[in-house]
């Protein structure tokens, strides 16, 4: 009963979506642009059927924590006077 194994029904845009907000996260100032790109694919990926919906949350939700989490490390280094260390 090998043979009658069904392929998961996965949405590609949600695992674009999950990559590309991982990826955000591992390259801070670099991963911007990936952390744009994420949330698009994650809002299409939400946008089409169900069986991603978890992945592409996941995904954009990575995503716009990559795209916030550079902005508020330069605001702290900036308001504590340490932008030199750059």
């Amino acid at each position: 009963m090998t043979g009658n194994v069904r392929p998961a029904n996965t949405n590609p845009y949600a695992v674009v979506a999950l990559v590309l907000g991982i990826l955000s996260l591992l390259a801070p100032f670099v991963g911007f642009v990936l952390a744009i790109l994420g949330i698009v694919f994650g809002g299409i990926g939400i946008g089409q059927s169900p069986p991603g919906r978890g992945m592409s949350h996941w995904g954009l939700w990575l995503s716009i924590l990559g795209l916030v989490w550079p902005v508020l490390v330069l605001m702290g280094l900036v308001s504590l006077g340490g932008l030199f260390f750059l």
